[in-house]
Formats: structure tokens, C-alpha cells, sequence
């Protein structure tokens, strides 16, 4: 079933500055929405046969999620996993494990839904690799020192320059990792915005659609750094009264799934 376009619910223009949207460990929007501070009217698609921490998490920020219906859903969230099958971007598998076929089919399908319909898509590990091969970018099938040591997810530095990223932990913060794979060429429309010390892409923005990817888990992050926040701020772009992004200015429509309306402009 095709996903139904992004509602709109009038124009607003809304001046602010990153600090007052939100402070690196402090107050603001996306802390209230972290803390469960702040109740939200948000519903979010993730695709079946996934590991239920990204439910869980977005449940315990205020969030709904569906499993089944994703003409309902405000965004998408793409969890980790797998490996996306080499063949996806012209590759035999020489590296890539744990491959899922009917997972890649069932994701590059609501991938594609969500990007026409202009509503919002966030990427996580495996969902941002898989966003990079659905925009027409490889991967890396096998890198060494990202993967988890045991059961624990590896810690490292990072850098940014995506002011959201910049405006939530600043411009250099620690991430978890646990992944083998890496981006390389990046699809059509994807910028870096995210490295960690040895070069590896750690995060990809779109240039002009609401699609992130991020190649670390914000979902089982808390400490030294709040993952939680990244989805609060990702949550809270679906909300009436934000606008996806932060700056110092922003112009934009609210959505909502209950008025009529076409895509917003930029989105189509």
C-alpha cells in the first residue's frame, strides 16, 4: 500500500536560535520529550522482524509504533540488523554476513514509500547502510575495529558538522559502535555529515528530504552521551509545532495526518 503524502496544517515561520531548540545536556523541547516531560502525538512505522529495542525506546518516549501499517505512520525508522545483500548495489558477498533478503525487499519498500510521501525517515546502523544503498551508494563489506567487544558495543570519538548533530552534542562527542560494514560511495543526494577518527562515515543527511542515517545506535546509547536526545529531536520534527532541522531560522508547514494537503515544498 502506498503511503499517503505529507499532510499539511497551515504555514508557520518560527525564529530560534540551536541553544533555545536545544542545549547539550541541558533544557529545551527535545529534553522534555527525552525525560518523558512531554507528551507526543506521533506514530511510527517499523518494519516487522526487527529487534523490538527501537519500539521500546520510542514507546518510552511517548511515541506509538506499527508493525503493519505504514499509510497511518508519521515517519520511518529503519533499525539495525544485517547485512544488506551485496547484489543490492552490484557486489557478490565478500564480507557481508547474516543476509535477510526478504528483510532488504520488505525495507527497500517502505524506504521508497516514505521518500515519495515526504515524510520523515531515520536510519539506524543497518538502516542507514540500507538508505545509502537505496539512494544508489555501496558499502564497505567489512571493516575492522567497529565491531562490539563481546556483548558490548564499542566506544569511540566522532565528529560533526550537521547542526542538528552540533546542536544537540556539539561537535565532537562519543558514539557506540557495532557494526562491520561502512558506507562508501554515498547515493545520489547524500552528504556526509558525521566521521569517526579513522574516517569511517558515521552519519548521512539528505540534502533536501527529512532523511537521516546514522551508522551508531542513539537507541541503547545513554551514557557518556544521551542517544535518546537524537531521537527525541527526530520525533519532535513531526510535531505541529517544530520544523525538521535546526537553525536560526526556519520556514516550513506543520503536518498532520488529519488535514488535507499536498507535499511540502522541497519534499517532492
Amino acid at each position: 500500500m502506498p503511503v499517503s503524502p505529507a499532510r499539511e496544517a497551515g504555514i508557520f515561520v518560527w525564529l530560534f536560535s540551536p541553544g533555545l531548540f536545544t542545549r547539550p545536556g541541558g533544557s529545551g523541547i527535545v529534553s522534555a520529550i527525552a525525560t518523558g516531560k512531554e507528551r507526543i502525538d506521533t506514530k511510527i512505522f517499523i518494519p516487522p522482524q526487527t529487534s523490538p529495542t527501537c519500539a521500546r525506546t520510542l514507546a518510552a518516549l511517548g511515541a506509538e509504533t506499527s508493525f503493519t501499517d505504514m499509510d497511518s505512520c508519521d515517519g520511518l525508522l529503519l533499525p539495525g540488523g544485517g547485512d544488506v545483500h551485496p547484489r543490492r548495489y552490484g557486489q557478490p558477498i565478500c564480507g557481508a554476513a547474516d543476509i535477510d533478503e526478504d528483510r532488504d525487499e520488505l525495507e527497500l519498500h517502505a524506504f521508497d514509500a516514505f521518500m515519495r510521501a515526504g515524510r520523515p525517515i531515520l536510519g539506524i546502523c543497518r538502516g542507514s547502510q540500507l538508505i545509502n544503498v537505496a539512494l544508489g551508494g555501496t558499502l564497505q563489506q567489512h571493516i575492522p575495529r567497529h565491531s562490539r567487544i563481546g556483548e558490548t558495543d564499542r566506544l569511540h570519538p566522532s565528529r560533526t558538522i550537521d547542526e542538528t548533530l552540533r546542536a544537540l552534542y556539539g561537535e565532537r562527542f562519543i558514539i557506540n559502535s557495532a557494526h562491520h560494514q561502512a558506507m562508501d560511495r554515498l547515493g545520489d543526494g547524500l552528504r556526509a555529515v558525521q566521521w569517526a577518527e579513522d574516517g569511517t562515515v558515521e552519519a548521512i543527511r539528505h540534502e533536501t528530504l527529512p532523511i537521516l542515517g546514522v551508522q551508531w545506535h542513539p537507541e541503547r546509547l545513554r551514557a557518556p552521551t544521551d542517544g535518546w536526545r537524537l531521537l527525541a529531536w527526530w520525533l519532535g520534527t513531526m510535531q505541529p509545532w517544530t520544523f525538521y532541522g535546526v537553525g536560526a531560522a526556519a520556514v516550513g508547514r506543520a503536518p498532520s495526518r488529519t488535514e488535507p494537503g499536498a507535499l511540502r515544498p522541497g519534499l517532492r
